[in-house]
């Protein structure tokens, strides 16, 4: 069976950018990643002790990844237009200058519009990074890089939380902000001295007409990054049942201590598999590490409506973090070998929308599900999207930019 991802390069580098850019980007990341996720848990804290009720909170907080979701078309674009390293420096400028500003103001409305100009800003340095990633790399590795890249930001999802509650409660909110917002300058300076420009490319077997090219160019979105974006959809869509209700389907089992166990399990796996899934990829294509990943995180999640135990718990993390951990890398690298050089802003922007998309719809939908149908019944039809995603890259028709 052909699939709609040709394992064959569509384009050829001579640079040889695996070493020294390719790691100061990744630390310059990863500083940006513990930036945003130190916040993420402690924010909902910092607003309640104002007296805020839960549902503004809800707003404020929601507000971070609208704005991050809205402004990423326009990065993309921008990205494809001008100098990714500039936009990338702007967006850490302004990442960092939010954070300040959360700490230092003391009025509701300003620090929700602070809070509005960091999603914006994350928005930025997001698709800025993964996009400058990709530019490094050759082809050979791209695979193996997007999985050490993916890595970096695993890592901060695993210290970060635990981190920042840990400042805001021993040390005070202001100093977790003050730490929050030094950690982009330090990203700063990583990328700062930094030579990144555009690889040069030979393209093999394609041709672009005029019009199309013109065509292209006008758009904010890439439609050969569309099979790639809609898997990463469906699997976000999945993981959302997991991040926002795991913890109260836990305790209606009884399961009320060590619930954290699950994320670290799951987290330790997923850093570990990463790079793996990224060396399989560069010797053995997509398939090979794609479509057993996607079962197994459809299999875990099917798995979580027969849990009665913390062993099964843990059990379950086990597996969905080896296959979470294939999927993500192996999608991202699909994405960057799917379209031209000249289309990876747009490209990046569109795949990390999707993934905003799916942890925000499927966290609204699946509440509603929850609460009609109970959480067992919500874990076993959560279960059905990674399959979706599965069908997605098996079937979905072969875009004209790829044929010969």
């Amino acid at each position: 069976m052909k699939f709609f991802f040709s394992n064959k390069l569509l384009f050829q580098t001579n640079k040889e950018e695996y070493g020294k850019k390719f790691w100061s980007v990744c630390f310059s990341a990863f500083f940006v990643f513990i930036s945003m996720q130190m916040l993420t848990p402690v924010v909902p804290f910092y607003l309640k002790s104002w007296g805020i009720e839960e549902g503004l909170i809800g707003i404020i907080t929601g507000s971070f990844m609208i704005s991050a979701l809205l402004i990423r078309p326009i990065v993309g674009w921008r990205l494809d237009k001008g100098s990714k390293k500039k936009i990338f420096l702007y967006g850490l400028f302004l990442f960092s200058l939010a954070v300040l500003f959360c700490g230092l103001v003391s009025n509701i409305y300003l620090f929700s519009i602070v809070r509005i100009l960091h999603g914006v800003a994350f928005g930025i340095t997001s698709t800025a990074v993964v996009t400058i990633i990709s530019d490094l790399l050759p082809y050979s590795k791209l695979g193996e890089g997007m999985g050490y890249f993916g890595m970096f930001n695993g890592l901060a999802m695993t210290i970060a939380p635990f981190t920042g509650l840990y400042l805001a409660f021993h040390f005070g909110y202001f100093w977790l902000f003050f730490i929050s917002a030094c950690l982009p300058v330090c990203s700063i300076l990583l990328v700062w001295t930094l030579k990144i420009e555009s690889p040069s490319y030979k393209r093999q077997n394609i041709t672009f007409s005029k019009e199309r090219e013109s065509l292209l160019k006008q758009k904010i979105y890439e439609p050969q990054a569309f099979p790639a974006s809609f898997s990463i959809l469906f699997v976000s869509f999945a993981y959302s049942s997991i991040i926002n209700f795991l913890q109260i389907y836990a305790s209606e089992k009884g399961i009320t201590s060590n619930i954290g166990s699950f994320f670290i399990v799951y987290a330790i796996n997923m850093l570990i598999m990463r790079p793996i899934a990224g060396k399989l990829y560069d010797k053995y294509g997509p398939t090979f590490i794609l479509i057993p990943s996607l079962i197994l995180v459809g299999v875990s999640i099917f798995l979580l409506s027969y849990v009665r135990s913390l062993l099964g718990l843990i059990f379950i993390s086990f597996i969905f973090g080896i296959g979470f951990g294939g999927v993500h890398p192996t999608l991202q690298a699909l994405l960057i070998a799917s379209v031209p050089p000249t289309r990876r802003g747009v490209a990046n922007a569109n795949f990390y929308s999707a993934m905003d998309i799916g942890m925000g719809g499927g966290a609204m939908l699946f509440g509603i599900i929850a609460q009609r149908l109970g959480y067992i019944n919500m874990y076993r039809l959560a279960s059905i999207a990674p399959l979706i995603s599965m069908c997605i890259y098996l079937f979905w028709p072969r875009w004209e930019i790829l044929k010969k």
